[in-house]
């Protein structure tokens, strides 16, 4: 179970990692995110949320062979420049979205914008390595 504080603008992971959500024309800042700046999200809930995690075993690519528990509520893939993506720990699973240069395949197809569901099994082909993406048992 992962403690989460959710307002409707943003997803803060116990771990300190951050999914801010825009609207067009709305920012919210949160207490802490900024010295000096009022907190203008006083009323955020709390919820326990189960996040469901995965492995990635590098299939492909120099790195062959290794192994990476998906356990952050971000975890990025690719090369340090270039081709870059991420998986998204998300209530209803995990979920792989570009993040910069070519957008990321998943089973050989380009996926679109936004972000695309990962299940037991799909390789994910981002720069120069592939990655097999395993759910976590439960």
């Amino acid at each position: 179970m992962a403690k989460l504080v959710i307002t409707h603008h943003k997803v803060v992971a116990p771990e300190g990692e951050r999914t801010t959500l825009f609207r067009t024309g709305e920012f919210v800042v949160v207490a802490g995110d900024e010295p000096g700046v009022p907190n203008l999200a006083p009323a955020a809930r709390t919820a326990n949320v189960a996040l469901r995690g995965g492995t990635l075993r590098i299939v492909g690519g120099p790195r062959v062979g290794h192994q990476v528990a998906v356990d952050g509520a971000v975890h990025p893939v690719g090369g340090v420049r270039g081709d870059r993506a991420a998986i998204l720990r998300r209530p209803r699973g995990c979920f792989v979205a570009r993040v910069a240069g070519r957008a990321p395949k998943v089973n050989g197809e380009t996926i679109g914008e936004g972000w695309h569901p990962l299940r037991d099994r799909d390789v994910i082909d981002v720069a120069d390595e592939k990655y097999e993406f395993r759910v976590a048992a439960r």
